[in-house]
Protein backbone atom coordinates (compact mmCIF):
# COMPACT_ATOMS: atom_id res chain seq x y z
CA UNK A 1 0.00 0.00 0.00
CA UNK A 2 1.28 3.48 -0.76
CA UNK A 3 0.51 7.00 0.25
CA UNK A 4 -3.06 8.30 0.08
CA UNK A 5 -4.66 4.84 0.04
CA UNK A 6 -7.19 5.33 2.83
CA UNK A 7 -9.91 3.57 0.77
CA UNK A 8 -7.83 0.41 0.49
CA UNK A 9 -6.90 0.61 4.17
CA UNK A 10 -10.52 1.04 5.18
CA UNK A 11 -11.50 -2.18 3.35
CA UNK A 12 -8.68 -4.13 4.98
CA UNK A 13 -9.41 -2.87 8.49
CA UNK A 14 -13.11 -3.61 8.03
CA UNK A 15 -12.33 -7.16 6.93
CA UNK A 16 -9.86 -7.89 9.74
CA UNK A 17 -11.51 -6.05 12.62
CA UNK A 18 -15.24 -5.90 11.83
CA UNK A 19 -16.17 -8.75 9.54
CA UNK A 20 -13.55 -11.31 10.50
CA UNK A 21 -13.51 -10.23 14.18
CA UNK A 22 -10.29 -12.11 14.54
CA UNK A 23 -9.00 -12.97 17.95
CA UNK A 24 -5.65 -13.20 16.21
CA UNK A 25 -5.65 -9.42 15.78
CA UNK A 26 -4.73 -8.41 19.31
CA UNK A 27 -2.32 -5.67 18.25
CA UNK A 28 -3.20 -3.39 15.37
CA UNK A 29 -0.75 -1.02 13.73
CA UNK A 30 -0.66 1.02 10.58
CA UNK A 31 2.77 2.21 9.55
CA UNK A 32 2.43 5.38 7.51
CA UNK A 33 5.08 7.10 5.44
CA UNK A 34 3.51 10.56 5.41
CA UNK A 35 0.00 10.31 3.99
CA UNK A 36 -2.05 13.48 4.14
CA UNK A 37 -5.41 11.81 3.57
CA UNK A 38 -7.76 10.51 6.29
CA UNK A 39 -5.47 7.67 7.41
CA UNK A 40 -5.05 9.12 10.90
CA UNK A 41 -8.80 9.58 11.36
CA UNK A 42 -9.51 6.05 10.13
CA UNK A 43 -6.97 4.58 12.55
CA UNK A 44 -8.57 6.40 15.47
CA UNK A 45 -12.01 5.08 14.47
CA UNK A 46 -10.73 1.51 14.51
CA UNK A 47 -8.51 1.95 17.56
CA UNK A 48 -5.46 1.15 15.48
CA UNK A 49 -2.04 2.47 16.48
CA UNK A 50 -0.61 4.74 13.80
CA UNK A 51 3.15 4.61 13.43
CA UNK A 52 4.94 7.31 11.49
CA UNK A 53 7.81 5.85 9.51
CA UNK A 54 10.16 7.04 6.79
CA UNK A 55 8.66 6.89 3.32
CA UNK A 56 9.28 3.56 1.61
CA UNK A 57 7.72 0.14 1.80
CA UNK A 58 10.69 -1.53 3.49
CA UNK A 59 11.11 1.11 6.17
CA UNK A 60 7.38 1.14 6.89
CA UNK A 61 7.18 -2.66 7.18
CA UNK A 62 10.25 -2.65 9.41
CA UNK A 63 8.80 0.07 11.66
CA UNK A 64 5.59 -1.92 12.10
CA UNK A 65 7.43 -5.14 12.84
CA UNK A 66 9.67 -3.39 15.39
CA UNK A 67 6.76 -2.32 17.63
CA UNK A 68 4.85 -5.58 17.47
CA UNK A 69 5.51 -8.54 19.69
CA UNK A 70 2.89 -10.74 18.04
CA UNK A 71 3.58 -14.15 16.57
CA UNK A 72 1.65 -13.54 13.33
CA UNK A 73 2.03 -10.34 11.31
CA UNK A 74 -0.26 -9.29 8.47
CA UNK A 75 1.34 -6.93 5.96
Amino acid sequence: MGLQHVGFLKKKLYFLLDKFKSRLCTQNYVSDGGSNDETQLLCSQYTVNLIEAPLGRGSQLNAGAQVSDGEILFF
